[in-house]
Order: C-alpha cells, then sequence, then structure tokens
C-alpha cells in the first residue's frame, strides 16, 4: 500500500512535469521511469521485484495516458499561431509497423473531414503507419463490422461514442469460432443467430473480453491517428472498455486418447478428396503444414510458430539422431526467427512415428527444390506464418466434431483444445511415460529453476547430451493411436 501511495503521487509529479516540457519519451524506458517515480517517492524497490510486476502494467496505462495529453497539446500549439509548433512530441505509440508514422496532413485545410469516410481514415492509417499483413487484415476485418454496425461507410465525424459503445457490445456476442456462412453474415444477422444458438443450448463460445479489447485497441488507435494528424477532431473509442470477463477463457488443455483419434483418424490424415476438402474422404494424402504441424506438435511439444518459421536447416542428425534444432539463429537468407523465450532454444529429437510417417523425405524433398523453410505453404512474410494456420485448424475441428455427429462445444472445438493443446499432451505424455520434469521442460524450452545442482552430468552449455533427450523422447506412447498410412 505504501509504494502504492508513493506510486500515485509520483505518477501525478511525471505527469505534470512531463506536460509542461511538452516532452513525451517512448516506453522502451519504462522500468527505468517507474523506479524513478517510486525513488522520489521514498520508495525503492528493485526491478526485478514482484512489486514492480504488479505495478508495471498500471505504471504503463498511466504513461500512455500522460502521452495522450501531451499529444492534444501539441496539436493545440500546431493549430495556435501564437504558439511555435514543438518539435519533440510524437503520436501514440503505433501498431506493429515497419516504419515510423508518417507525418501525414500539416494542416486542416488539406483535408476535407466532412467528407472522410471510415474506410479513408482506414487507408491513411494503415498507409501511414506502414502496416504489417496481418495487422493490416485484422484492421481492415474490424472495419467492415464497425461499419456494418453503423449501416454504411459513414462520415468519421458523425460518429459518436454512443455507437462505439452498441458496437462492443455487438463484437462481445460474436462467436468465438464462426463458421464458414456465419464470416459472411452482417453483424447484426450474426448477433442475432449467436444468441439464437445460445438460447437453444449450443455450446458456441463467445469472444473473450481480451479479444474484444484487442478490437477497441486497433480501433482506437487508427482513430488516434487520425486527431494527431487532423483527420478528424474525436477520438470515439477513447474511454470505452470491453465488459468485466464473467466467464474467463478456460486455460488450455491437453487433448484427450479420444479426441487424438478423432484428429488422426480424419482424412486429412487416412485420405481426403484435395486440398481444400480435407475432411471428406478420399485417396489424397496432401503432407503439408496442415499434415505435418499437428503431427509434430504432439510428438515434440513446440510451439506452432516455433514449428512453422523452421528452416530445412534446422533438421539435423548427430550420431544417428535426427532431431529439430530449435534456435533463433538463421543460417540461410530467411527472415530472422522470434523465439518466446531464451530458454526455448533447444534441439528435439524426432520420435521414430515422425520418422516412419516420411518426415525425413519431406525434408528431403525441400532440400532437393532448393527451399529455405520446411513449409513453404505458409506465408513466412507474415509476422506469425502460422497465424492462418491456427484458425485453419479451429475450423478443422469444428468441422470434425459436425461430421460425426458430436454435441458442438465440448470436445475438440472447445475453446480449451486448440493447436497449442498439442504441447499441453505432450507433457501428459512425458509424465506418463515417468520422464523427469528436467528432462521434458528441456524437451519443451521450459526454462527451469536455479538449483546449482541441475547443471551437473550435463554438456557444456548446461543442456542434456542428445542421446539422452532421443532415449526419453522415444518412451513417449499414444496408445490406440492411428498413425497415417
Amino acid at each position: 500500500p505504501e509504494a502504492w501511495e508513493s506510486f500515485q503521487l509520483s505518477r501525478n509529479e511525471i505527469r505534470d512535469r512531463l506536460i509542461a516540457r511538452g516532452d513525451s519519451p517512448g516506453l522502451s524506458g519504462i522500468d527505468d521511469l517507474l523506479g524513478d517515480a517510486l525513488r522520489e517517492g521514498g520508495t525503492v524497490v528493485p526491478t526485478d521485484e514482484a512489486t514492480v510486476a504488479v505495478l508495471r502494467p498500471a505504471f504503463h496505462e498511466a504513461f500512455t495516458e500522460v502521452q495522450r495529453v501531451i499529444d492534444c497539446l501539441i496539436m493545440a500549439k500546431r493549430n495556435d499561431p501564437q504558439q511555435p509548433e514543438s518539435n519533440d512530441g510524437a503520436g501514440s505509440s503505433p501498431p506493429p509497423c515497419r516504419a515510423p508514422f508518417d507525418a501525414g496532413p500539416a494542416t486542416a485545410a488539406e483535408v476535407d473531414r466532412d467528407g472522410l469516410r471510415l474506410s479513408d481514415l482506414a487507408d491513411a492509417y494503415l498507409t501511414g503507419c506502414n502496416a504489417e499483413p496481418d495487422y493490416a487484415g485484422d484492421l481492415r476485418t474490424y472495419v467492415r463490422r464497425l461499419q456494418e454496425s453503423l449501416g454504411g461507410d459513414g462520415p468519421v465525424q458523425q460518429i459518436s461514442r454512443r455507437d462505439v459503445v452498441r458496437f462492443r457490445d455487438q463484437v462481445r456476442k460474436l462467436p468465438a469460432r464462426p463458421t464458414h456462412a456465419q464470416r459472411r453474415m452482417p453483424i447484426l444477422e450474426l448477433v442475432e443467430v449467436a444468441e439464437r444458438e445460445r438460447a437453444e443450448g449450443i455450446g458456441r463460445p463467445r469472444l473473450t473480453s481480451k479479444t474484444v479489447k484487442k478490437w477497441l485497441d486497433h480501433l482506437g488507435a487508427m482513430f488516434w491517428y487520425g486527431l494527431t494528424n487532423e483527420l478528424c477532431t474525436a477520438n470515439p473509442v477513447a474511454g470505452v472498455k470491453p465488459p468485466k470477463e464473467r466467464d474467463p477463457e478456460p486455460p488450455r488443455q491437453p487433448f484427450s486418447q479420444d479426441e487424438l483419434r478423432l484428429i488422426f483418424a480424419s482424412p486429412l490424415y487416412q485420405g481426403h478428396a484435395g486440398d481444400a476438402y480435407r475432411c471428406t474422404p478420399g485417396t489424397r494424402i496432401i503432407r503439408d503444414s496442415k499434415f505435418w504441424l499437428p503431427f509434430l506438435g504432439l510428438y515434440t511439444g513446440c510451439r506452432r510458430e516455433e514449428m512453422a518459421q523452421a528452416r530445412v536447416a534446422d533438421v539435423k542428425s548427430e550420431d544417428g539422431v535426427a532431431f529439430l534444432h530449435i534456435t533463433s539463429v538463421a543460417q540461410d537468407n530467411g527472415r530472422e526467427k522470434r523465439l518466446k523465450t531464451f530458454g526455448a532454444r533447444r534441439m528435439v529429437p524426432l520420435h521414430r512415428a515422425v520418422l516412419a510417417a516420411g518426415f525425413m523425405e519431406h525434408v528431403a524433398e525441400r532440400r532437393r527444390q532448393g527451399e529455405i523453410y520446411l513449409f513453404s505453404d505458409l506465408n513466412h512474410t507474415a509476422r506469425e506464418p502460422a497465424g492462418a494456420f491456427g484458425k485453419w485448424f479451429d475450423r478443422f475441428c469444428r468441422r470434425l466434431v459436425e461430421m460425426n455427429g458430436l454435441p458442438l462445444g465440448q470436445g475438440i472445438d472447445h475453446p480449451s483444445r486448440t493447436f497449442h493443446s498439442f504441447r499441453h499432451t505432450f507433457k501428459r505424455a512425458c509424465r506418463d511415460a515417468e520422464i523427469g520434469k528436467e528432462l521434458h521442460d528441456e524437451l519443451t524450452g521450459h526454462v527451469g529453476g536455479d538449483d546449482v545442482g541441475q547443471g551437473y552430468g550435463r554438456t557444456s552449455d548446461g543442456r542434456f547430451s542428445l542421446r539422452v533427450l532421443n532415449s526419453a523422447v522415444q518412451r513417449i506412447d499414444y496408445s490406440g493411436f492411428v498413425a497415417p498410412p
């Protein structure tokens, strides 16, 4: 409590000081600023203590608010000919962009505010911040849904906070995993269908408050860009927050044996009708990312993006042990790889079932074709190469449930079952095989404890030997599993 009181006092002091200076530093040094605030309030807390972890989110939010106030003052100075324009102010923090914000129109005279429509603002925003494709695609989806809620591509100046609040309430009722037909429905019709399904006891989950917040954050950033660049005079999203979560998002759960059989005995692995018909029985088996990622996830416990960004050169063999090398180092001309944590770097031996399914033949074919990535059918220019795949996998699971006449929202299409469930399934299989925690933590890239004794008997870099890791992986067994032909 004393630390929090000091923090609140220092927060006001910093706010007044920053506004007086017209300063708007970035958020990269937020811990340093937080430390200064606490010290000025008479409280010294090391940055690695749990207290700072609690204070950091609130301080970050408060500091963002200060930045917005400063931006408004800067814009006011720009519009006041009696005051010189400040050169050290910056706009609000941009979304995932590949270049800084464009300066935008210099004066209001260059913008027809009354005629500017929502789609125009979206175009200007995405162009101005040079947004990455994934971010741009998400924003355009949110803008399209907002247009549907408003009844058309109306003028930005006529969009009120009340409109945004109504839109937020509609978004909260949308299904988290809509069908193809539902995706094409206007938002009002989709809300009506979702509410009717809910009344009939169909267990299709709705969007979580976290997802609704993402929608509002994207739209709010767009309107803030318009405000700071004089494309509009207000940000109707400001202050609109998602409702408190009544039904928290359930934690990820492993797949059961029956659920694994449902997935791997499906036409995707046993024979389907074609690329667009992976759930329809047929004679084709396409061994691309849709085939391999679930299979590898089950037997390696790797994160989805770790496998998606893997290179051909990452599949190696030493002393007769084939393994996947998870590393951030790019040994080719591909994009730099991104890992969740430092401890995610590791060697994961390939299970005999993966080898029997022809994975090494797949690798050899990619190498023969001169491919860089193991899965060239993924979009490797996107921030998350397997982002679209993750959505496809959710739809695939829902389709399997429908085809087999199972209750909706209670099995592999439940919110607690996602692609990440393969990772949980692997961890459970490791425990069932009585593989020690240190071993399966290293296999999955979980950072271990700081017990000095844990370092004894390992390689020079603190890892288990490849032989030990391989011996552990080969002990994993999924009883009753239907392997691909």
